[in-house]
C-alpha cells in the first residue's frame, strides 16, 4: 500500500494516482486539509503500532510499504481548537505534536520528505554544489550594513532572496505584505536601515544565456532550458512569470561532465527527487542557484514531452508491488 501526502489543490498528484490505479496499485491519499481525529501510537517489547483515523478512514502504518510526500503535512484536529484555550498551552501542545508528526513522516521509506522541504537549506546546498564541482555566485549573509554596502560596491549587480525556502504573505492593519522574490538591490536600499539588521542573503547576479530547470528522480534527469533573459520581466528570475508572453521552454542535453556534477550534488544532498536550478552563462559556465525538493514538474513534463508523471508512477509502483 502506498501512502500519499498532498494538498487538495495539487492537480499533478491526481494524474499520477490515476496511472497507479490503472496499473493495479493500491494507495491512500491524505491531504493537508484532512484533519486526523483519532491517533494511536503503541510501542512495547514485542511490537509497535502507529494508527490514525480521519474522515472515518482508519490507517495503520504497518500496512504502508512506501510514502510519497508531494506537498502538505499531517494535521491534527485537536490542536486547531487548543489555541482558544491559552497561547502557552497551545505552544506546548504544538511542541508535542511536532515530535509525533516527525514520527509519522519518517516511519517508512519515502519519495521526498516533509522535513527535506521545510528544512531545505540554501547555505548547505551551495556548499554541496561547490564540492560537487559547480561554480556558485559570490554570496554574503550578514547582519552588518557596512559589510552589505561594501559587497554591493565591490560587485555592482547584486540580488537578494530568502535564505530558506519560504516567502512572506500576510496582512496587517489592512495592508497586505508579500515577498518580492529574487530582486536586484542597490546601496540606496540600505539608506534607511540601522547599522545592524536581521540576517540577509546577498549574491552576485549571474548573466545568463539560459536558465536551466532539472527535475530529477533518483538517477533520472529531466533538464529544461528556459529562455528567461529575452523578457525584461523574467530576466532576473523566471518566476516573475509573463502570462501573456511566456518564456520559451525546451529540452536540454548536458555534457557528461555536467551530468556527473549534478549526480554528485544529488548524492551529497541525500535527496531522491527535486528540482535543481542552474544558469548557463554566455561564456559556457554553469552556476548552481538552488534546489527545491518538491518543485513543480508538470510544466517541465509538458514543455519537453518527458512524461514525468509516468516515470514517477512507475517508480512508485516498483516500491509497493510484490
Amino acid at each position: 500500500m502506498l501512502l500519499v501526502i498532498s494538498e487538495e489543490r495539487e492537480q499533478p498528484t491526481n494524474f499520477i494516482l490515476e496511472y497507479i490505479e490503472w496499473n493495479g496499485g493500491a494507495f491512500i491519499r491524505i491531504n493537508e486539509e484532512n484533519l486526523i481525529e483519532d491517533l494511536t501510537i503503541s510501542i512495547n517489547s514485542t511490537e509497535e503500532l502507529i494508527d490514525f483515523e480521519f474522515k472515518d478512514q482508519d490507517i495503520s502504518l504497518e500496512g504502508i510499504k512506501y510514502i510519497w510526500y508531494r506537498r502538505g503535512d499531517f494535521s491534527i484536529k485537536q490542536l486547531s481548537s487548543a489555541i482558544h484555550i491559552n497561547n502557552d498551552i497551545h505552544k506546548f501542545l504544538k511542541g508535542e505534536w511536532l515530535f509525533i508528526k516527525k514520527t509519522l513522516h519518517t516511519s517508512q521509506l519515502s519519495l521526498s520528505n516533509f522535513y527535506q522541504e521545510v528544512e531545505n537549506n540554501r547555505i548547505n546546498n551551495m556548499r554541496y554544489a561547490r564540492k560537487s564541482g559547480f561554480k556558485i555566485p559570490e554570496t554574503l549573509i550578514t547582519t552588518s550594513k557596512k559589510r552589505a554596502v561594501d559587497f554591493l560596491c565591490q560587485y555592482k549587480n547584486v540580488i537578494t532572496k530568502p535564505i530558506h525556502n519560504c516567502h512572506l504573505d500576510f496582512s496587517l492593519n489592512q495592508n497586505k505584505y508579500s515577498s518580492t522574490g529574487t530582486r536586484i538591490v542597490s546601496p540606496k536600499d540600505f539608506e534607511a536601515l540601522g547599522s545592524h539588521f536581521a540576517p540577509m542573503l546577498l549574491q552576485t547576479y549571474i548573466e545568463k544565456e539560459v536558465e536551466l530547470r532539472i527535475f530529477f528522480l533518483e538517477n533520472q534527469l529531466f533538464p529544461m532550458a528556459i529562455f528567461s533573459q529575452l523578457d525584461a520581466q523574467t530576466t532576473i528570475d523566471y518566476r516573475n512569470y509573463n502570462e501573456e508572453s511566456p518564456n520559451r521552454n525546451v529540452p536540454f542535453k548536458f555534457e557528461a561532465e555536467i551530468t556527473q556534477k549534478v549526480m554528485n550534488f544529488i548524492k551529497m544532498s541525500q535527496l531522491n527527487t527535486g528540482s535543481i536550478d542552474l544558469i548557463l552563462t554566455p561564456s559556457g559556465e554553469y552556476f548552481f542557484l538552488e534546489v527545491n525538493p518538491t518543485g513543480q514538474y508538470g510544466w517541465v513534463s509538458h514543455n519537453c514531452n518527458y512524461y514525468i508523471e509516468n516515470h514517477i508512477a512507475q517508480y512508485l509502483l516498483t516500491k509497493i508491488k510484490p
